[in-house]
């Protein structure tokens, strides 16, 4: 985990484990895209949206630095909630990921699940699909809260993080050099979900 620059990757603590997570910003701005994405696609919540995450890891550090789109036929409503169907697909992709020359060297560390209708917190059906997929120590959920005029909020967490070290550990985007907030909110280029960016790409 050299060369990178720093000012590339945020770090934070995963609520509930001993894992510290360095993510790189470019592929958090555009998760964040995705996930307001689907804020915003219908009133009242949005659809929610999930996705794999990438990276390297050492020992008790990982560091994200790509992610690819879960497939989810939301079929039962706008929740982030996966059918038998797509679960088969996710295992299927997970077991497949290796063969993604953008992700050469990379590993899965976790999954991204927005939470835009609900607080943010696992589920029953959240956690139990975790501990089926990431059975791994320092793999990990990330939650994402987008909110109406507020900056999107991010939790790394782990199934029995009490309440209390899930707030403390609450995260934000820095604003992208040269873009103010409403800029960020009203950006209209999609997600580029398969490119992998390069950490000195801000």
């Amino acid at each position: 985990m050299s060369g990178e620059t720093l000012s590339s990757y945020g770090t934070v603590k995963a609520s509930g484990s001993s894992v510290t997570v360095r993510y790189a910003l470019p592929v958090f701005h555009e998760l964040d895209f995705v996930a307001n994405e689907g804020y915003r696609r219908i009133p009242h919540g949005g659809i929610e949206t999930g996705c794999l995450l990438f990276g390297k890891r050492e020992q008790d550090s990982i560091q994200i630095e790509a992610f690819r789109l879960i497939e989810c036929e939301h079929a039962s409503g706008p929740a982030f909630v996966l059918s038998a169907k797509d679960i088969e697909k996710l295992h299927t992709q997970i077991q497949e990921a290796g063969a993604d020359p953008e992700l050469t060297g990379m590993e899965p560390l976790g999954w991204f699940i927005a939470h835009t209708r609900g607080e943010l917190a696992l589920t029953a059906a959240d956690a139990a699909l975790a501990k089926d997929l990431f059975r791994r120590p320092w793999q990990v959920t990330l939650l994402v809260k987008p909110e109406k005029f507020k900056p999107t909020k991010f939790v790394f967490v782990n199934a029995g993080a009490p309440s209390s070290e899930i707030t403390a550990n609450l995260f934000t985007l820095p604003v992208l050099k040269g873009r103010s907030v409403r800029q960020e909110e009203s950006s209209s280029p999609g997600p580029r979900p398969r490119r992998r960016r390069s950490p000195d790409n801000t």
